[in-house]
């Protein structure tokens, strides 16, 4: 007992300590951001965030588009690539098919998910451009009033950038909504057909709400690597 109560104590220790370390990180990785940009901060101001002139001879920088287009591409890829990978997930996590299927499609998600963002740019360069510039007409002529789809079809625009996002973070999201969905607790499927519950009904009131904090997890680290990542903006920059 007095063995067990010691490796509690020294886990307990060991896990506050990493907790501690990584707050340590995060604040380290902070300042370094922060310290370079101190003279640009000072110089410009909060005009930086909220100008949109970029005037290199008068020496006026405003990076307001450039943000709000990272973070409108972003958003309406993660409209595209949220309810797509949390239906793959489900797809891999239920007995939908058979397992040697289901784990070789789970490694492909992953390996996905590994490649790096670069390669996802180039790849919508040289494939995802041409589909945009080729059909982009067919989307502006019926759904010209909704302003993604907004012709004329160039292929480097907004709608190009949001694809080449989704895709990229579709296998993040897919890869971790799959892991939670199938870390739930067999008990909750069990009892919700003992109930008399429908397949669909235990998906979408039983498992999807309990497995919704993962998936949000998934969802924000995907965020994160597309706000963060160059690979559809330097689409939309071609």
């Amino acid at each position: 007992m007095l063995k067990t109560k010691r490796r509690l104590d020294l886990f307990l220790v060991l896990t506050w300590l990493a907790s501690a370390l990584t707050v340590i990180l995060l604040l380290w990785i902070l300042v370094s951001i922060i310290e370079p940009a101190l003279p640009a901060i000072q110089k410009t101001g909060l005009t930086f965030f909220t100008s949109a002139i970029w005037d290199v001879n008068r020496d006026r920088y405003g990076a307001m588009p450039f943000l709000v287009g990272t973070a409108m591409s972003s958003l309406i890829a993660l409209l595209f690539a949220l309810p797509l990978g949390v239906f793959i997930a489900l797809f891999l996590s239920e007995n939908y098919l058979p397992v040697p299927i289901r784990q070789v499609v789970r490694f492909v998600v992953e390996l996905l998910a590994a490649i790096p963002s670069v390669v996802y740019g180039l790849w919508g360069i040289a494939v995802v451009i041409p589909i945009v510039q080729q059909f982009g007409g067919v989307l502006a002529q019926w759904f010209g009033f909704i302003p993604l789809f907004k012709g004329p079809a160039f292929g480097n625009s907004t709608l190009t950038a949001s694809l080449v996002l989704a895709l990229m973070v579709l296998p993040t999201i897919t890869a971790i909504s799959r892991t939670t969905l199938v870390s739930l607790p067999t008990s909750l499927r069990e009892g919700s057909y003992a109930i008399g519950a429908t397949r669909w009904e235990t998906i979408f009131r039983v498992l999807l709400p309990s497995a919704a904090p993962g998936i949000v997890a998934g969802t924000i680290l995907a965020f994160g690597r597309a706000m963060g990542d160059d690979g559809g903006r330097d689409v939309d920059r071609k």
